[in-house]
């Protein structure tokens, strides 16, 4: 008969927690965000649903009692979208099209999780120790653009000829400010795990 399994710490426990906690807080403001489209002034759908996608998946991985049999397949769907990422990345620099930061940030956090999911440890330090910088270095520009002034304008993706309604100051921290600082979160504690696990 097998020994039980030692209870972890609290402290870990607490941490846990308290990540899971994180991550669920991203995935329901960049699927507010989703449904707020028409609102916003840096509207991009594709990057609030690969960020609510990361989120999703992370809390997957935290969970306790997530089968651990679903980690292997999703870590190849998103080492396959990380692929994609890098691909349209190589094509618009052949073709000196502008690269926008949100791309890297994507690509940085879908290769770490997918490094993640596939079980980091068993590939060695390296490519842990790599996918922790590229998305530790990525929380600069998620933070930038919370920083400056707002109506600046400098990082508005959204259609250009359309002009969003103002946003109350609660609904601007809200859809624009807390998804930002949600994500910068996220990626500090995803290169946290990657250090530590």
């Amino acid at each position: 008969m097998d020994a039980p399994m030692p209870a972890p710490p609290a402290a870990a426990m607490f941490l846990q927690l308290a990540l899971l906690g994180l991550f669920w807080g991203v995935f329901a403001l960049r699927l507010l965000r989703l449904i707020a489209v028409p609102l916003l002034s840096d509207a991009h759908p594709a990057a609030d649903a690969a960020h609510a996608g990361m989120a999703g998946g992370m809390v997957y991985l935290l969970f306790p009692g997530a089968p651990a049999e679903g980690h292997r397949p999703l870590a190849v769907v998103l080492g396959a979208v990380a692929a994609g990422f890098a691909l349209s990345l190589v094509l618009r620099a052949r073709h000196r099209t502008q690269i926008h930061v949100h791309e890297l940030v994507l690509l940085s956090a879908t290769a770490a999780l997918a490094l993640m999911l596939a079980g980091g440890a068993s590939f060695g330090p390296l490519p842990g120790l790599v996918a922790g910088v590229c998305l530790g270095a990525t929380a600069w520009p998620l933070l930038r653009p919370v920083l400056e002034p707002a109506g600046t304008g400098r990082h508005r993706r959204g259609p250009r000829d359309s002009t969003p309604l103002p946003l109350a100051g609660s609904q601007h921290r809200l859809l624009i400010t807390a998804p930002q600082l949600g994500s910068v979160a996220m990626a500090l504690g995803m290169t946290w795990m990657l250090f530590t696990g």
